[in-house]
């Protein structure tokens, strides 16, 4: 290091051309950073929203789906009941005549 007054950097407070265009340049880049972040986040944003709507959509129908297999099986149940009923009956009906039947495999004679 040499000690003259020369060789020492100095302050100046003019502008250049060459400030300029570095001012410029930062902030093209700061921008340009900005408006591409802006523009994904954007897009990010878009495809979350149609993606949430088809998941409702999706939800809606399947509620609806949900709601018609539960009736469908409480009305299967009722028929089921139903016919389980009847078939009881029908037994009860056959065990008293079975029961009215005697042992031989004869028929009563009156």
């Amino acid at each position: 290091m040499s000690t003259d007054g020369e060789s020492r950097l100095r302050f100046s407070p003019t502008i250049e051309l060459g400030h300029l265009l570095q001012v410029i340049a930062l902030l093209g880049a700061v921008g340009g950073w900005g408006l591409v972040g802006y523009y994904q986040v954007s897009k990010q944003l878009d495809f979350q929203a149609a993606e949430m709507a088809l998941f409702k959509q999706r939800l809606t129908t399947d509620e609806t789906t949900i709601a018609e297999l539960r009736d469908s099986m409480k009305l299967t149940a009722s028929e089921t009941r139903q016919q389980l009923a009847k078939i009881i009956d029908q037994l009860a009906e056959v065990r008293v005549l079975v029961a009215g039947q005697p042992r031989g495999g004869d028929a009563p004679r009156h």
